[in-house]
């Protein structure tokens, strides 16, 4: 429950910015929110630290509001309205 309007946020935004052709970083910052983010998070607090289960969890909130924030601030930047040559 704590993720999902940052997951909504996200996966709204970034269908937009995708349906404006803005594909690639879309697909870019989803990528770095999963693997430099939710999977190291994860192997750190389960694997390294033995926290349990619950914090890949966190890891997947903490990933999930990572996503929405970039993809806010690309669609805030404005780059995406530009014409691609």
């Amino acid at each position: 429950m704590v993720s999902e309007p940052f997951m909504a946020w996200g996966v709204i935004l970034g269908g937009g910015l995708s349906g404006a052709g803005d594909t690639k970083s879309v697909m870019t910052r989803v990528a770095l929110s999963l693997w430099l983010v939710r999977i190291p998070l994860s192997y750190l607090f389960v694997v390294i630290l033995g926290f349990g289960a619950v914090w890949v969890w966190w890891s997947m909130n903490f990933s999930q509001f990572l996503q929405a924030f970039l993809i806010t601030k690309r669609y805030l930047h404005g780059k995406w309205l530009q014409p691609i040559h």
